[in-house]
């Protein structure tokens, strides 16, 4: 029985792409922290209205770094918002809404938008009604402001898509 050797130049295309991933995951997460935080009152306001969600563009071309940079941007940048501590389980709720449009994306980016959309609307309004008594009925406000900005997001993901970056961003995990 012969044992196959992993080659060096196999070795070093693997240890590149993985620090490629852990890189862009950084950077996604560093991003979405400081756009979050330095955007203030329109990310932890009534509406929750997060611009830097466009960045869930990126998720269908990107895939996992992005899923985990971007569950870990949510998860630091709420570390300050003013609803205090119940606002970080709000990582777990994006992670699923993530995951939704990365396993979606080759059939419909729009779907997994749309999914995203409604856990975060549902989990949102739960939250805002938990931290400051916001009714239900807002749920449509909440859904409205969250559409909007993933709207964004798709037009961003046809923007990068059309720019081929999926190309060159396998060509460097090559």
């Amino acid at each position: 029985m012969e044992i196959q050797r992993e080659s060096k130049d196999d070795r070093t295309k693997r240890n590149k792409s993985r620090s490629l991933k852990i890189a862009t995951t950084g950077i996604l997460a560093g991003v979405y922290t400081v756009a979050t935080i330095a955007l203030g009152t329109l990310s932890y306001g009534p509406l929750n209205l997060r611009f830097t969600n466009i960045l869930i563009g990126v998720v269908p071309i990107v895939g996992w770094p992005s899923v985990l940079g971007l569950t870990l941007g949510v998860f630091l940048s709420n570390t300050t918002s003013p609803l205090g501590p119940i606002d970080l389980i709000s990582a777990v709720f994006s992670f699923v809404g993530l995951v939704s449009i990365y396993l979606l994306r080759k059939k419909s980016v729009a779907a997994g938008l749309a999914i995203y959309s409604l856990i975060l609307s549902v989990w949102v309004t739960f939250e805002l009604h938990v931290a400051v008594g916001l009714p239900y009925e807002g749920f449509y406000a909440v859904l409205a402001g969250i559409s909007v900005v993933l709207a964004l997001a798709y037009v961003l993901y046809k923007a990068l898509k059309a720019s081929h970056l999926l190309r060159r961003f396998d060509a460097l995990n090559a």
